[in-house]
């Protein structure tokens, strides 16, 4: 077995040989996919081999010394699935809201052609996240030891392609020293969010020895014309030893290396990034044993490695010991360069909500956020005003990076703002040093707001003839700082939400609320009433119903309306729409629906007298009958009530009356009302604090209230359980009360107690009683009282 393996991967060195002579010319890798995206690259990758439970697996390169050369290897099976001979599994975890635009699965490892599974060596199987079941893959790209399947078409209909994968059948050697497995999904993918870069993918396949080092020409990717160059460097590589040094490889004669990778033992056997072993893996060796899959992020701060605008590299492979084959090799480079998201919104300023009527007025607000690592410059927003709105002067306003509004004015050459009304547009130069003439800076991470107010037309409907809603865009334009020939517009979009991962650009939609349909009205008028005063709304006209045609048959508008009867409200617009409605008028009179009734009243006190009225603006006049059929009128008894106050006994058989008006000149009278005065005592009520009933004295032996011209009354005891004992409303002929209580329950004697009394009282000159004081206390209509035996 091992000299059938040694036999391979002779076969492939020489093979390879020729690209030794002319590694300057003729590449062995190929441009596989490029794309200039904001996004990244990732692999989703394990080995297929491993030793069992073997401690080489769990040591950490670069200290592990442990090589598949010393092991026997065995297959990895993760899925204990009849269908399958050996399979690994790796998690793939994408930033919220990316989408892949490439996903390529390469696979490869030592076989001879003795493996009795050797005629299916191109054929594998993939289970996605969230699947029950495997597919069956056969290579579409292959090379001597390893194949390669485009699943971009798999893999970016999921809803979410963040998940486990497990690759299953891949065909090597195994029970067998010296020999190695793998696969890695190489994905390439979009996320709005993160900076701009050039993301390629080469593949090929080269074996090195110490006989056949080699370099090399990939070409096809491009690094920014200026400023820094960032770059993440990342290869596939098989058979490449832990234990063994002195095999590198060169990005421009400058070898690269990190935390985890030395610069004498690049491909030291491990599943990597950026320095650190990814541990997402079923099983998660640390030491594979002869596969890895590294991501690197370069140091390129003095441009050691990548220069500006450079579109190729010269890839240098090298050993001195070890036998190594490659097969893949993807960069990303940061491209430098602004990138401004610019999201709109929009808010109602006459009320809550986002619809909006006829004559509202609403704010449109636009968020810039530099997402890039550039800075911006010439930084210019502009925005059209939709022609079913007006641009509110004075409106545009700007907030700074610190959170501060300041107005511009709406001339030019002024400041940065300007509303250009010959094409309706709203044009702001945005940032630091921005003038009258120039857009200004917005830094990276640099964020700015820009603000203004339009009004909807108030013609309502008019707007419903019009399309709705009203969908629009703002525009921003703005150049590179480091690259200033680079130049950008873009359309504002709805704010970003990691919820709302959509990649379709959306317009701002104001919603416009439909006019309500024109309702039929009943009118009730009191006088006659001019068109111009019944305020119909903007174009309409007033007609009889029954009066359709005129002379040549034109329908003639009514100006006044001053008569019952059936009208049509009425509008035609140019754009074919027809509104109309009906108003029905009642010509209706005053009336008088309640009369003033007489009044009985003690002298010194206040007497009214009132009239209830139908219909509007009514007009009153009190009068007071001044003998022989005449009648004065009471200055200022012009309200619907007349009071008469502290009125004396002379006023006793007075009459008054209402006179009732409105505009239209109606006129009526009210009945005559007469007021009696009689001559006025004061009542008086006193309610005692104690009383015994087996007293020698007869005034003690009852409860008894004194009092006098009460015009009724009610007196309630209660024992402390406030339970109701005894009650009276009785009084003598001359309003004094007439009984007490007797100190008796249920013909019982009442023990000694103290219990709880309550008066309601009306004297006879209609006041009411307010209460007994004690002590100057507050007049109280309930008090205690003390029985004593």
């Amino acid at each position: 077995m091992k000299k059938e393996l040694l036999l391979i991967f002779l076969i492939i060195s020489l093979i390879f040989q020729t690209a030794k002579v002319n590694s300057q010319t003729a590449s062995p890798f190929k441009l596989r996919y490029s794309a200039e995206q904001k996004g990244g690259i990732v692999y989703v990758s394990n080995s297929i081999l491993g030793c069992g439970n073997c401690s080489a697996v769990n040591e950490i390169a670069p200290k592990s010394k442990s090589n598949n050369n010393d092991i026997v290897m065995q297959y990895v099976d993760v899925d204990q699935s009849s269908e399958t001979f050996n399979s690994s599994s790796a998690d793939l975890s994408l930033p919220d809201c990316s989408f892949i635009t490439f996903a390529g699965l390469y696979w490869g490892g030592g076989v001879s052609s003795s493996n009795s599974k050797y005629n299916i060596r191109d054929k594998v199987k993939l289970k996605i996240p969230g699947a029950d079941s495997y597919i069956d893959l056969a290579g579409d790209g292959k090379w001597t030891g390893q194949y390669f399947k485009d699943i971009t078409d798999i893999i970016r209909p999921l809803a979410n392609p963040s998940g486990i994968y497990t690759v299953a059948n891949i065909v090597t050697n195994e029970v067998a020293k010296n020999v190695y497995g793998g696969w890695t999904i190489v994905i390439v993918y979009k996320q709005n969010t993160m900076p701009l870069r050039n993301l390629s993918v080469f593949d090929g396949l080269v074996a090195i020895q110490p006989d056949n080092n080699m370099d090399f020409v990939v070409s096809g990717f491009s690094t920014p014309p200026g400023g820094a160059v960032n770059i993440d460097f990342g290869f596939v590589v098989y058979d490449g030893d832990a234990g063994a040094t002195g095999d590198y490889l060169t990005l421009n004669n400058q070898r690269i290396y990190d935390e985890l990778h030395d610069l004498n033992n690049t491909f030291n056997s491990s599943i990597a990034n950026n320095g650190k072993v990814l541990m997402n893996r079923y099983p998660a060796y640390s030491n594979t044993l002869g596969y890895d899959a590294c991501i690197m992020h370069l140091e390129n701060s003095s441009h050691k490695y990548l220069k500006n605008s450079e579109t190729s590299a010269t890839i240098g492979l090298k050993t001195v010991g070890e036998g190594y084959l490659v097969g893949v090799l993807t960069t990303a480079i940061d491209i430098y360069s602004p990138s401004i998201h610019l999201s709109h919104q929009y808010r109602n300023t006459n009320k809550y909500g986002t619809s909006i009527q006829a004559g509202e007025t609403v704010e449109l607000q636009y968020d810039l956020k530099n997402t890039g690592n550039d800075g911006s410059t010439n930084t210019v927003f502009s925005d059209t005003i939709p022609s079913l709105f007006t641009y509110v002067k004075g409106s545009i306003e700007v907030q700074d990076g610190n959170g501060n509004w300041s107005t511009l004015s709406d001339q030019s050459g002024d400041d940065g703002g300007e509303y250009v009304e010959s094409g309706r547009r709203v044009l702001v130069r945005l940032g630091e040093g921005a003038n009258a003439s120039r857009g200004g800076a917005v830094p990276a991470d640099g964020q700015l707001k820009v603000r203004y107010k339009m009004q909807l037309i108030d013609d309502a409907e008019l707007l419903g003839c019009s399309p709705a809603p009203v969908s629009k865009y703002g525009w921003l334009q703005y150049s590179g700082n480091v690259n200033p020939d680079k130049n950008w517009k873009v359309a504002s979009d709805k704010p970003f939400s990691q919820y709302d991962c959509s990649t379709v650009r959306s317009p701002l939609v104001l919603a416009l609320e439909p006019p309500l349909p024109p309702g039929d009205l009943n009118l009730t008028f009191y006088c006659p009433v001019s068109v111009e005063d019944l305020a119909l709304p903007k174009g309409y006209s007033l007609y009889k119903e029954d009066n359709t045609v005129a002379s040549r048959g034109v329908p003639v508008p009514v100006a006044k309306v001053s008569e019952s009867g059936t009208y049509k409200a009425y509008r035609r617009l140019a754009a074919g729409c027809e509104f109309s409605y009906t108003i029905r008028v009642n010509m209706a009179s005053i009336g008088i629906a309640a009369q003033p009734a007489p009044r009985k009243i003690v002298e010194g006190k206040s007497a009214e007298f009132s009239v209830e009225t139908s219909g509007p603006d009514v007009k009153y006049q009190w009068q007071e009958d001044s003998g022989y059929d005449s009648w004065t009128d009471i200055p200022g008894a012009t309200d619907r009530v007349l009071t008469l106050r502290n009125v004396s006994l002379s006023k006793n058989r007075s009459r008054y009356r209402a006179l009732v008006s409105n505009p239209c000149g109606q006129k009526l009278v009210s009945y005559e009302v007469l007021l009696n005065v009689v001559e006025g005592k004061e009542g008086a009520l006193f309610v005692p604090n104690a009383f015994k009933p087996n007293s020698a004295v007869e005034e003690l032996t009852h409860f008894m209230v004194k009092g006098h011209k009460l015009s009724r009354w009610q007196m309630r005891v209660y024992n402390k359980w406030d339970q109701l004992i005894w009650e009276t409303t009785k009084l003598n002929p001359d309003g004094s009360p007439a009984e007490g209580w007797d100190g008796k329950i249920g013909g019982q004697d009442a023990p000694q107690d103290i219990y709880l009394w309550a008066i309601t009282a009306v004297f006879c000159d209609g006041s009411e009683w307010k209460g007994m004081s004690f002590n100057q206390s507050e007049p109280k209509k309930t008090g205690l009282v003390y029985l004593i035996r």
